[in-house]
């Protein structure tokens, strides 16, 4: 934020921590009271959410062709299958 800060604390203690360490402040200023829509802010975190887990899905997938590992799976499904089919 520009300018002169805003937050008053309020208690005993929480001047005591705003003298030595301002995390309430800096909560208060950066978190809490940050100018935008609350909508946005909520879109905002479930867009980061659903790319952090499409990124961790794509090095997965990516570890999996690349070990190998995507070759010998089908083979090892039809020899599965195949064994199911026979016994029943």
């Amino acid at each position: 934020m520009a300018g002169p800060s805003i937050y008053e604390p309020k208690s005993g203690f929480e001047r005591w921590l705003d003298a030595r360490l301002p995390i309430i402040r800096f909560t208060q200023e950066h978190l809490l009271s940050y100018p935008t829509p609350r909508n946005l802010n909520v879109w905002w975190t479930f867009g980061g959410i659903l790319t952090f887990f499409l990124v961790l899905q794509t090095y997965i997938y990516a570890g999996w062709i690349s070990s190998g590992e995507a070759t010998r799976t089908p083979a090892a499904a039809r020899i599965i299958t195949k064994r199911s089919i026979r016994k029943a």
